[in-house]
């Protein structure tokens, strides 16, 4: 019986495929030949930097460089005391640390600006005046300011500085305004009693709750400029245009509100204000106006 299983066996085996069949199970076969593999060098990439690694460095734009207005809070180098600026349209207005040394004139496109104090020279301060030059790229200024203290003694000194601060951005801004004259007790003035696209800038500090409007193109060619103090949550004020240094002297008042119907509309402001001309052709002139302007530009 055994010897009939054993012929069998070999039977079949006789019967099977020789060597080099296909393998029972695929990964019990050779390795297949893939040919000669490429051992050359690797593929030119071109010169590698041997040096340091480049550092992270831009360069700037070839375009114009930033240009800023002389507006906002400045400080004053060795001083307690800050420059207030507001410049609109070529007009500039400098507060140096506080009333009355409220100087207004012309600046030029390079920043050079040349200033005199109309409330001061009333009060009898031989030319107050200021000049100097703005550089608006980096809002660094130096400026010569000739001024008199409390006894009218006259004294010269050189600024510098630079901007520290904006104004506050809720109602500060450059306003565009319409006004009517409504009032005129003396007849002085002879000129149009309704104009529009007047220019003013107006600005408020939280110091003291202050506010303070430039009227910087304007009825009147000597740009009044007025101080006073606003409420709180709405920014309502009541400000004053002192005509001498003299707090006691001769003095006109402004008054103003704004609204915004929606966040879509822009900011208005209206009120009242008596307007001083000091160089009318009639001779010192004031008269009051109805105003109302909205906002082109903040702050």
């Amino acid at each position: 019986m055994g010897r009939v299983f054993l012929a069998a066996c070999l039977a079949v085996c006789a019967c099977s495929p020789g060597p080099g069949r296909d393998p029972e199970f695929p990964d019990g076969g050779p390795v297949r030949d893939v040919g000669p593999r490429d051992s050359g060098p690797g593929r030119d990439a071109g010169f590698r930097d041997a040096g340091p690694r480049d550092a992270n460095v831009m360069t700037r734009d070839g375009g114009p460089p930033p240009s800023f207005p002389f507006t906002g809070v400045f400080e004053i180098y060795d001083s307690a005391q800050q420059l207030f600026a507001r410049e609109l349209d070529g007009q500039l207005m400098l507060i140096v640390g506080a009333p009355p040394y409220i100087y207004t004139g012309t600046i030029d496109e390079d920043g050079a600006f040349d200033l005199t104090s109309p409330g001061l020279n009333a009060s009898g301060c031989n030319n107050p005046r200021i000049t100097g030059t703005y550089e608006r790229s980096s809002t660094l200024y130096a400026l010569d300011y000739r001024s008199c203290n409390g006894q009218l003694e006259v004294f010269e000194t050189q600024l510098r500085g630079l901007f520290a601060n904006d104004y506050h951005p809720h109602r500060s801004g450059v306003y565009e305004v319409d006004a009517t004259i409504f009032r005129n007790p003396t007849n002085c003035w002879d000129g149009n009693s309704a104009t529009t696209g007047w220019r003013w800038a107006t600005f408020f500090l939280d110091a003291g709750n202050t506010a303070i409007v430039f009227a910087a193109t304007d009825f009147v060619e000597v740009p009044n400029v007025y101080i006073g103090t606003y409420t709180g949550g709405s920014y309502a004020f009541t400000a004053t245009h002192h005509v001498t240094a003299n707090t006691n002297g001769e003095r006109y008042a402004m008054s103003g509100s704004f609204s915004q119907p929606t966040l879509n509309d822009p900011l208005v402001m209206s009120g009242q204000r008596d307007v001083y001309d000091a160089t009318g052709p009639n001779g010192p002139c004031f008269f009051t106006i109805d105003y109302s302007g909205a906002r082109v530009a903040s702050p």
